[in-house]
């Protein structure tokens, strides 16, 4: 019984589902950092998955490949391989993969944020490779440190009476 359960988790439930398609997610990155961004007083536009300044000095397109997808996988691939060793219980694994997608998704979010302030303050070339992958990898550390916290202090209590 085991096996379909691991085969489904590993085999590709996940993109089955519609907030793990990177079109998705790539709109509503976009959407919400263009929120974000209007909300911290820097004014952007946004069409589609383009963000860009009123006068066009920035531009920027949260592609699919931006989408967070490949960041959402590998953190709930963290979250699941976590929960296996330290928690050992199938609900406290559920409830940890749970947790991986709305931080991933959160994550990729100010990450783009974080970009479009840089190019905002520092001009469009400012963004170069480095700056572009760079707050990717902050956030993804910082993402897996608060996956373990919370499962530290509030998952591992969940079945304990």
């Amino acid at each position: 019984m085991r096996d379909w359960i691991r085969d489904m988790a590993v085999g590709g439930a996940f993109p089955s589902i519609p907030i793990f398609n990177s079109e998705f997610l790539s709109l509503f990155s976009a959407t919400v950092s263009a929120w974000l961004l209007n909300g911290f007083g820097v004014e952007f536009m946004r069409e589609g998955v383009y963000l860009f300044t009123p006068s066009g000095s920035v531009q920027f397109q949260v592609a699919d490949i931006c989408s967070g997808i490949k960041s959402l996988y590998i953190i709930a691939f963290f979250a699941a391989v976590y929960g296996f060793i330290i928690h050992k219980s199938a609900l406290r694994i559920f409830l940890l993969l749970l947790l991986s997608a709305p931080l991933a998704v959160a994550a990729n979010v100010f990450r783009i944020v974080i970009l479009c302030l840089i190019a905002h303050h520092f001009g469009q070339d400012a963004i170069t490779l480095f700056l572009h992958e760079v707050p990717g990898l902050v956030m993804f550390y910082i993402v897996l440190v608060f996956l373990f916290w919370l499962g530290d202090k509030f998952v591992s209590k969940v079945g304990k009476i």
